[in-house]
């Protein structure tokens, strides 16, 4: 089966402001949209308007998906963060957001009793990166699909589509995939794939994403 749980940028839900002890600059606030949970982690969509925070938390992985930002992981980085970027938090790590214009991310945060990465990356999806690291009991990296038609094995994923458009259906023996669903995929669709059953991607323009899958050590 594969879920589309999300298509098109934006979401819906409710501005609340920033907690004032994390607060470190302007009057920012926060919202969020949780999708679902995969390999000892949730994953969901998540906003800042401009200001400043501080604070430290679980290990999270997230891909920038528009706006500005420049964060400052403890002491070991800082960077800008733009459409594209991506990078992850170790837990308890101390994270500074410093907001320019509201920031959106698609993330995956590991559960408390999940285990986390003993490194944390960060970079851009328009190079080719490929695997980056671990979070929780997910693998994660950049995947690049190119046009035309893709028949891939089966593989239990959560995939954010930062750039492309095509469909994706559930491929059988008997019949193909011509009597399934097909869901159309853009960018910022984030969907999940069962590992039962190997998928036909039919790519228009070529497809670069942010892709979870279960890790070989889970």
């Amino acid at each position: 089966m594969i879920e589309l749980l999300h298509t098109g940028p934006g979401f819906d839900a409710p501005w609340t402001a920033s907690d004032d002890q994390y607060v470190i600059g302007g009057s920012p606030s926060e919202r969020y949209l949780e999708l679902g949970a995969f390999a000892g982690g949730t994953f969901g969509l998540w906003e800042m308007t401009p200001g400043s925070t501080k604070g430290a938390g679980s290990s999270e992985v997230f891909a920038a998906t528009g706006g500005a930002a420049r964060l400052v992981h403890g002491d070991r980085a800082v960077f800008e963060a733009t459409r594209g970027t991506v990078a992850q938090s170790l837990t308890g790590e101390d994270t500074e957001f410093h907001v320019s214009s509201t920031l959106s991310k698609f993330y995956f945060m590991a559960e408390e009793d999940a285990l986390a990465s003993a490194e944390a990356r960060s970079g851009d999806l328009g190079a080719d990166a490929g695997q980056l690291g671990v979070v929780a009991m997910a693998d994660y990296g950049t995947w690049r699909v190119g046009e035309g038609v893709h028949h891939l094995p089966a593989q239990e994923a959560v995939i954010f589509v930062l750039e492309g458009s095509g469909t994706v259906a559930i491929e059988n023996e008997d019949n193909g995939s011509e009597d399934n669903e097909v869901v159309a995929i853009a960018p910022d669709s984030a969907l999940r794939v069962n590992g039962h059953e190997p998928t036909r991607w039919v790519v228009r323009t070529p497809v670069v994403a942010l892709r979870f899958t279960l890790s070989n050590d889970a």
